[in-house]
């Protein structure tokens, strides 16, 4: 799935933004139909086109007037679900609650993202976002941007994040006892 929120021109020469959703819930031909109708709904939207049998919504709209929450929440009001991932970042240089509003802001603004906590303690960010979208790139690009470096969790090993976070410290104390 890919998530490109950035406007492209198109023939018309006029910016628009696209979105792949994913929709759970959905079962037959009506229910595709009903999705359709309410994201189309949403002013802005320049054309829909909802797959059964993957199970998404491929939109096409203007930046300028829809942001992506407004089709998401146009898909929870017709009565279906949009799955989420969760992926967790671990920042390095956090030192007060400064430092955790900073990047929870560099981050809240990375088109895509649902929803965003930092945590100072544990030294790190957990990231919500549409099921299938990798934001890793641009998440640790803003972290980064923000002047604190970054490491990722690997979401496809059986490893906690706090025992991939336990990994990264002992690695890092390896390499200090070594310098």
């Amino acid at each position: 799935m890919t998530l490109d929120l950035h406007p492209t021109p198109t023939a018309s020469h006029s910016s628009q933004g696209h979105l792949e959703i994913p929709i759970g819930g959905m079962t037959c031909a009506s229910c595709v139909r009903r999705v359709e109708k309410a994201i189309a709904r949403v002013d802005g939207v320049e054309s829909v086109s909802v797959n059964l049998a993957t199970e998404r919504a491929s939109v096409a709209f203007d930046p300028t007037r829809v942001e992506p929450s407004f089709l998401t929440a146009a898909v929870t009001g017709a009565g279906y679900e949009i799955p989420e991932s969760e992926q967790t970042f671990s920042i390095e240089g956090m030192t007060c609650a400064s430092c955790v509003k900073r990047v929870e802001r560099a981050i809240e603004r990375v088109p895509g993202v649902q929803a965003v906590s930092v945590n100072l303690a544990t030294e790190t960010a957990s990231v919500r976002s549409l099921a299938g979208v990798s934001l890793t790139e641009a998440v640790s690009s803003a972290i980064a941007a923000a002047g604190y470096g970054v490491r990722v969790f690997n979401d496809s090993t059986n490893e906690s994040a706090e025992d991939q976070q336990v990994t990264a410290k002992l690695q890092e104390l390896r390499t200090l006892q070594i310098k």
